[in-house]
């Protein structure tokens, strides 16, 4: 009776174990480390078509743009958070458009990084206007994604992120990040993000305009409106930096035409962030 006895004890301990093991959650944080430089390479290809009002369909817009990142962290945390500055080089665009390559304008981004990989006081320079603007890119390149939840996680688990958009007069976007576990890679184990979702998308293209230099009476009242289906996966180090992150969009837009009756925007988007050091 009492080895009957023991062996359910011992039953009852190892499954209790087992569900404890279970039950182990990850609490996803981004180490700050003064004085840190990280590098990344940017590709990114656009591909954009156009039916007309009448039925027509426009010429193909390809577009391709490649550049090298550097993230750079301050030498001092206060409040729990770190300077961090962003700088591009060797940003290179080719578009079908002009059947030509040039250069984009390089930029020069600063801001506060919190453990959650959340930002604030963004402040982007360049001798372009409307690059300027662009405090999204920022964000995608410093925390990939999205911020980290402030509760550990499981995978399976899911929360929500608002992801600014780069261009003025665009609102921003809400997407659902889910915590897929741990993959190893490279010799390096890394956490797995993942968003997969449809999102609405809306802009008005007067104040876009306006941005970019042009006067807005060209395009007034002009609302730009569709969705946009996402799908992103982000690696990223136990020290919560990003090591990669993979992403497609694939959008589906109207406006009104200059003439009447509407023009359909669709454009596929693919993007890879590699870091290289």
């Amino acid at each position: 009776m009492r080895i009957r006895n023991l062996a359910l004890l011992s039953s009852l301990f190892l499954a209790t174990l087992v569900f404890a093991v279970g039950e182990q959650r990850v609490v996803l944080r981004r180490k700050l480390i003064p004085n840190d430089s990280t590098k990344y390479k940017l590709v990114s290809n656009i591909k954009t078509d156009f039916t007309l009002p009448d039925g027509s369909t426009g010429p193909e817009s390809l577009v391709d743009i490649a550049g090298d990142y550097t993230i750079t962290t301050g030498d001092k945390i206060k409040g729990g958070k770190i300077p961090v500055e962003v700088k591009t080089s060797n940003m290179k665009m080719t578009s079908t458009d002009t059947d030509s390559e040039g250069g984009s304008p390089n930029l020069d981004m600063h801001g506060l990084l919190d453990e959650r990989g959340s930002l604030s006081d963004i402040v982007v320079e360049s001798a372009d206007e409307q690059a300027k603007h662009m405090s999204a890119l920022f964000g995608n390149i410093v925390n990939g994604i999205g911020g980290f939840p402030e509760r550990g996680v499981q995978p399976g688990d899911a929360w929500t992120v608002t992801m600014p958009m780069s261009s003025v007069g665009m609102k921003d976007i809400q997407l659902e990040v889910k915590y897929e576990g741990e993959r190893t890679q490279d010799g390096q184990t890394f956490w797995v993000l993942h968003a997969d979702q449809d999102v609405p998308l809306e802009a008005d293209l007067s104040s876009m305009a306006q941005a970019g230099g042009q006067p807005a009476d060209s395009t007034l009242h002009m609302m730009l409106k569709g969705t946009m289906h996402v799908t992103s996966e982000g690696l990223y180090d136990m020290q919560g930096r990003t090591y990669s992150l993979k992403t497609e969009n694939r959008s589906d837009l109207s406006v009104d035409g200059p003439q009447g009756g509407q023009v359909h925007i669709r454009s596929d988007q693919t993007s890879t962030l590699t870091r290289e050091n």
